[in-house]
């Protein structure tokens, strides 16, 4: 199930995040879908595009925050908080994430 998503701003290309803790790139204009390599391991809680969409960050239930480059589909870097949940997370226009947790 699909519980979490972020679109580019001309709605091109998209990561939708599920209860699994899977993540799909989808573009639209191909018509394709490609399921990236490396999920969280339970519910993905949030989906958020950098300012000038080469990266997304990621977040979950399982604690980890996850920040993906669009160009290779690949994990760039992970932070894991122990024994709590990431509920949010938003990207500033300076290259620094925020996220907000959950115990």
């Amino acid at each position: 199930t699909i519980v979490s998503a972020a679109f580019d701003d001309s709605l091109d290309m998209g990561i939708v995040g599920t209860t699994a803790g899977t993540l799909w790139y989808i573009n639209w204009m191909e018509s394709t879908s490609i399921r990236l390599i490396s999920g969280h391991r339970n519910k993905v809680t949030e989906v958020c595009f950098s300012p000038d969409e080469t990266h997304c960050v990621t977040c979950g239930e399982d604690g980890s925050v996850r920040v993906w480059s669009l160009g290779s589909m690949e994990l760039v870097v992970q932070f894991q908080v122990l024994n709590q949940s990431c509920q949010c997370l938003a990207w500033k226009r300076r290259p620094v994430t925020a996220w907000g947790t959950e115990s």
